[in-house]
């Protein structure tokens, strides 16, 4: 699989979307470093992340009371 298309386009745009797909996934994803994550990439900076309860528990809490309110 090609990252870099020869510079005559691409005949089809499935070879576009696979080539795109290609770099967000490789790249973009678990090769690039990223200032804010300490020059981890994004995907290996989110393996390394802390559960922490009291985030997940305020975005239920939320989405209960959206959904109580919209019931009313």
């Amino acid at each position: 699989m090609s990252v870099v298309n020869s510079g005559n386009g691409y005949n089809a745009l499935k070879e576009a979307q696979r080539d795109i797909s290609y770099y967000l996934m490789t790249r973009y994803n678990w090769l690039r470093p990223h200032q804010l994550n300490s020059g981890l990439a994004p995907a290996k900076a989110e393996k390394n992340l802390i559960h922490c309860p009291e985030s997940v528990d305020h975005y239920t809490m939320t989405r209960l009371a959206q959904k109580a309110f919209s019931n009313q």
